[in-house]
């Protein structure tokens, strides 16, 4: 199995990082021939860190895909849902095998971005029952998996750059 992200840190200070880095390091820990690969962001658990550009076209990644041909957990930081949705669409061209695809929050998303990620023919993890039901209007049910991490999500919700000013 292949673990892709960039949303991997030591010092994660937002949720989603927190969620993100606790999943890939327990995975890592039970299962020590995962392959952890970082963009973006620099991991120190991760095994390979690579400069990969928007639509993270490379050789470098494309032989690396190539060499794990089974399993490939993608774990993006959430950003723009069109550039993220190419993403998925671009790792399931390359990847020969199953791609799963672990969307630790729920975005708003435009029928184009709605359509790569439902063309891309990936498995969703979600990690809470509203991205569920938001990824059920467009998505097999059978492709979505709800991955409950106890984390209160009335509680703990998405803000915007306003609110996080405060």
């Amino acid at each position: 199995m292949l673990i892709l992200s960039n949303a991997l840190s030591q010092n994660a200070d937002e949720g989603c990082i927190k969620v993100a880095s606790s999943l890939v390091k327990r995975i890592k820990n039970d299962h020590p021939s995962v392959t952890v690969v970082s963009y973006e962001r620099q991991s120190p658990f991760a095994d390979e860190h690579l400069s990969l550009n928007k639509l993270l076209i490379s050789k470098k990644l494309f032989r690396i895909l190539r060499k794990h041909r089974g399993n490939v957990l993608y774990i993006p930081f959430p950003a723009k849902t069109i550039a993220t949705a190419i993403r998925v669409f671009v790792l399931s061209l390359m990847q020969k095998g199953r791609l799963d695809v672990m969307l630790v929050m729920k975005s708003q998303m435009n029928p184009m971005a709605k359509a790569l990620v439902k063309l891309s023919g990936s498995n969703i993890i979600v990690l809470s029952k509203d991205a569920y039901d938001f990824y059920a209007d467009f998505i097999d049910k059978s492709k979505i998996t709800y991955l409950k991490t106890g984390v209160d999500t009335d509680k703990f919700v998405p803000v915007n750059d306003e609110q996080k000013a405060l």
